[in-house]
């Protein structure tokens, strides 16, 4: 087993045992005719229902991960959770418990990604 799978496994097992319940969001437009509205377009909200351990960053974190600091103040949590086939889409277009993500930083080793912290206002 490499160091990354290694890794990978206990973050999951330590997120399952401590980790909160959380919902990930995002809307999506369609450019599609609809005929009903007139209007092109339309709304698809898709949710992954996860769990991730919050916490708070520190001053030094946000700046080590490129957060201007003008906007640490919009800052209100950390959410650290394992990589996989719905976290990894996780962009600034999505939302936490309604939440806004402003940026999304992976942490790596070996080439592989282990967890993703999202920075959430």
């Amino acid at each position: 087993m490499s160091l990354a799978t290694s890794l990978k496994s206990v973050s999951a097992r330590l997120i399952n045992e401590y980790g909160n319940s959380i919902v990930l969001s995002t809307k999506t437009n369609d450019a599609i005719y609809n005929p009903q509205t007139g209007q092109y377009g339309s709304e698809t909200v898709i949710e992954y229902d996860k769990l991730a351990k919050v916490s708070n960053a520190s001053n030094e974190e946000l700046k080590g991960v490129g957060i201007p600091d003008g906007e640490w103040g919009n800052i209100k949590a950390v959410y650290t959770m394992v990589e996989d086939n719905e976290t990894s889409q996780i962009t600034n277009k999505w939302f936490i418990d309604g939440n806004p993500v402003y940026k999304v930083s992976k942490s790596q080793a070996q080439n592989t990604v282990v967890v993703l912290r999202a920075y959430v206002g």
